[in-house]
């Protein structure tokens, strides 16, 4: 074990941004991008799902309201995704992605499904569910309504 694992203190937290730290490597590592997954994952949905909302995506994805809007912001300065006033609300738009942003949601599908492969691979179908049942149940805990108080409690 290397000195630095023993002073993590087993933080939960601790150990799923370190793993979170490990995705975005390999995720630049095999793409050649400095682009972050999230990004990556939000271009290759927008490709395959045109005409979603940002409020849609941003539920697929899990990202904030606002980080969603400022990721978008960031793709369409880059020229990959373009949003565009639906017909049916106008209030709304589409996130559709540019002939740019298709060539790169090409380039990034393999390396995505790549390393969802390699996880599962390395986990077994089994610890693989379990790891998502167990982080979409953290998530749950982290959400609730009760976490407030609890984390005022601890003050």
């Amino acid at each position: 074990m290397h000195q630095a694992t023993r002073l993590r203190h087993e933080f939960l937290g601790t150990e799923i941004r370190i793993a979170f730290q490990a995705m975005d490597a390999a995720f630049a590592r095999h793409s050649g991008l400095a682009l972050a997954p999230a990004h990556g994952t939000l271009l290759l949905i927008a490709d395959e799902r045109p005409n979603l909302t940002q409020q849609q995506l941003s539920a697929a994805i899990g990202l904030q309201r606002s980080t969603m809007t400022r990721a978008i912001d960031a793709l369409e300065r880059q020229g990959l995704l373009v949003r565009c006033v639906r017909r049916d609300d106008r209030r709304s738009h589409a996130i559709r992605v540019t002939a740019a942003g298709a060539r790169l949601a090409k380039h990034l599908r393999p390396v995505i499904f790549g390393l969802e492969r390699r996880l599962s691979r390395g986990l077994g179908r089994r610890n693989r569910m379990l790891l998502m049942q167990l982080l979409r149940r953290a998530q749950d805990i982290l959400t609730s309504a009760g976490s407030g108080a609890a984390a005022r409690s601890h003050r």
